[in-house]
């Protein structure tokens, strides 16, 4: 009425009350003179098209809006369009992603390959999947890829919802691998409700008490595995009290062998730091604590033997110090024993030069002696007995000359081998002559 005409939609109600959705054209008929006169309406039922365009539009708004990265791409795999939450998780923005392909996003784009093949070729595929974000870092999705066919059942587009599971994967891979050290650590580990009933032991757990199926071991309380139940009854009490508990504790075999156990216990919490479990940790260090009382004795034992060598030692440096002080007081007088013979020696040495000397003199002496008896007999005597043979004597006397001259012959006879030979060649007269001419007498012939 105000401008003359409106198009648009418009929704109204049918006989029957049911919705009816129009697109409506109306308009102002003039007249000749210019004046309204009548208005014509024209109007096509778009009910069904509003609700199926409504559901897109709900669609849209929910893909839009979904906490799920979802991305449409055509059959070559090139992106078409990604919602906000694909977009955010990327790190690029829908401009920069539009017409790229899918293979750019992966870490590996031989494994987008196989997947987009896998999609094109068997209708979709579900799993885990590494891909880069604009920064470079990695990120780990878990996507839902299908292919979406139009209603002749030809293939359209590529349709991709995916989740960000990088920190559930790493906090998966870290609980594996927390998981895989739990059941292959060398201590024996067990894992209890707060009832102190055990949920969980390694192989360790097991070979350690001797069994080897889990079954015997899970739901049995751990009152079962020690010697005394007091003992575990403080050790629990402690460990809620205070968080953990750590020292040796006595266990039980599966054939009731004692067990020496080093034992940490604590009690696990959650992230609202409420207790959840118990969680125990066993090394078996019965052998370690026999070894060790075994080196405690020896030990025991090589003190007492150093003991009694460090006595022996003792006895034995105090002998060698005595012995010491005797050879050094022997020493002592070996050098005064020493000096006083190198006196001796040096009195003894002149003594000898004396008695050299006077051996000498008396040698000399004892010749003169000699010579000079000698000289005497036969200077003197023998020269007085050839006169007295030259005589006239009976046969008494002559036999008494004979007696005579053998006896002084055997007096003078040790000294002749010791005189000079200038008295072996002279007759007695001659020896006489030579005395008297040294005494310097004249020689005068005899009256005989």
């Amino acid at each position: 009425m105000e401008k003359g005409s409106w198009v648009g939609e418009v929704a109204g109600r049918k006989k029957d009350g049911s919705l009816l959705v129009v697109h409506l054209s109306a308009s102002l008929v003039r007249g000749e003179d210019g004046e309204p006169v009548c208005t014509l309406c024209s109007f096509v039922d778009i009910t069904r098209a509003r609700q199926a365009f409504d559901e897109l539009h709900i669609k849209s708004s929910a893909i839009d809006s979904a906490v799920n990265g979802i991305a449409f791409g055509d059959i070559e795999g090139r992106v078409t369009y990604a919602n906000a939450a694909a977009i955010a998780l990327t790190g690029y923005t829908l401009e920069e992603v539009l017409g790229w392909s899918v293979l750019a996003f992966a870490d590996s784009q031989e494994e987008a390959a196989l997947i987009l093949a896998q999609v094109l070729e068997k209708g979709s595929w579900v799993g885990e999947v590494a891909g880069r974000k604009k920064d470079g870092s990695l990120m780990i999705v878990h996507l839902s890829a299908s292919l979406v066919r139009g209603e002749d059942g030809e293939p359209v587009c590529t349709l991709c919802s995916f989740v960000d599971i990088t920190r559930s994967r790493q906090a998966f891979e870290e609980l594996r691998l927390k998981d895989h050290a739990i059941a292959s650590s060398i201590n024996g580990i067990a894992f209890g409700d707060l009832e102190g009933r055990i949920t969980y032991v390694n192989e360790a757990f097991l070979r350690l008490w001797g069994g080897d199926d889990v079954a015997e071991v899970i739901g049995r309380t751990v009152f079962t595995f020690a010697q005394s139940e007091q003992e575990v009854e403080q050790i629990l009490r402690h460990v809620f009290e205070h968080g953990n508990w750590q020292g040796e504790f006595m266990g039980k075999a599966k054939d009731g062998r004692a067990l020496t156990l080093q034992l940490s216990a604590h009690l696990v919490n959650d992230e609202q730091d409420r207790p959840i479990c118990l969680m125990c940790s066993f090394v078996d260090i019965t052998e370690k604590n026999r070894a060790q009382e075994a080196l405690r004795q020896t030990l025991d034992e090589l003190e007492q033997r150093v003991a009694r060598r460090t006595i022996a030692l003792t006895e034995a440096n105090e002998k060698l110090r005595r012995e010491i002080e005797e050879r050094k007081l022997a020493e002592k007088n070996l050098r005064q024993k020493e000096r006083e013979l190198q006196l001796n020696a040096l009195h003894l040495e002149e003594t000898n030069i004396a008695m050299k000397v006077l051996l000498e003199k008396r040698e000399k002496d004892k010749n003169e002696l000699e010579e000079m008896v000698l000289a005497n007999v036969r200077g003197l005597l023998l020269p007085c007995l050839e006169r007295l043979r030259g005589c006239r004597l009976n046969d008494r006397q002559r036999i008494y000359a004979d007696i005579l001259e053998a006896n002084l012959q055997t007096i003078v006879s040790p000294f002749l081998h010791r005189l000079s030979n200038r008295f072996l060649n002279l007759t007695p007269t001659e020896i006489q002559v030579a005395g008297l001419v040294r005494e310097g007498k004249h020689l005068r012939r005899s009256p005989l």
